[in-house]
């Protein structure tokens, strides 16, 4: 039932850690049987024998740590969630809240069992309560001569209501003011208007043509510098200014 091992260090470490070790991964022995074949074999060199020994300690090694960044992963995951939750929990503890408390506010007060009976009540005793009634208000007919009356009293209405009406535009238009305004001080404004714009364009022109007549010397001389190169084989074209708008 029990299997006997040997009493020493390797035969411990490979009975209670190594199987142990390899089941945290989810490794059956015939994931790592060559390797293991390899090392107990008696016809394997030293060299076989070390190979695969560093090859079960690489990736012992190598697990641990895809483990480990599998776990830090995880954690990284739910710390990111509760972080989210935390966050909205207020939010959608409030919005429950409105919630049931609007539930409630838009319910009458016997709308919750056993008190719900009372609610069906109220209806059933009104309407036997109306059936006592032969006619209903909305069910009156009409005579003709109450008929005649109500059309004698829709016309007197609209007849009073018109003549108001008209009476009230007449006397607003004989009380309204019309103003005077001549065609011709119309024109005489824009004519003003026209002028004083026209002015103004002509100082602006003749504040243009100034900073021009100053500029004048200063781009001839460059003119001249630029020919005393021989910065180009065409002689420069003479600077013309044209004559002021006064002249």
């Amino acid at each position: 039932m029990y299997t006997n091992i040997e009493f020493s260090a390797k035969n411990l470490s490979a009975v209670i850690l190594y199987r142990p070790y390899w089941f945290l991964y989810s490794i059956a022995d015939d994931e790592k049987k060559d390797l293991d074949t390899i090392i107990e074999s008696k016809s394997s060199t030293a060299s076989e024998v070390a190979e695969a020994t560093a090859t079960h300690v690489l990736l012992a090694f190598h697990m641990l740590f895809i483990n480990i960044l599998i776990l830090n992963l995880l954690i990284a995951v739910f710390n990111f969630t509760i972080n989210d939750v935390q966050a909205k929990s207020e939010y959608l503890w409030r919005y429950q809240r409105y919630e049931l408390i609007r539930e409630y506010f838009e319910k009458p007060f016997f709308a919750f069992p056993p008190l719900s009976i009372l609610g069906y009540l109220g209806p059933l005793l009104k309407w036997i309560l109306h059936r006592r009634n032969v006619l209903r208000l909305f069910k009156r007919q009409a005579s003709p001569k109450l008929d005649t009356n109500w059309t004698d009293f829709e016309s007197t209405a609209t007849y009073n209501y018109v003549r108001t009406f008209v009476d009230r535009m007449y006397c607003d238009s004989s009380t309204l003011k019309i103003p005077k305004f001549s065609e011709t001080d119309g024109l005489k404004a824009e004519i003003e208007i026209l002028k004083r714009q026209s002015n103004m364009m002509r100082i602006i022109i003749d504040k243009i043509y100034a900073q021009s007549s100053r500029m004048a010397p200063s781009m001839d001389w460059m003119m001249n510098a630029m020919d005393r190169v021989k910065m180009s084989a065409q002689r420069p074209p003479p600077l013309m200014l044209t004559e002021s708008s006064d002249a």
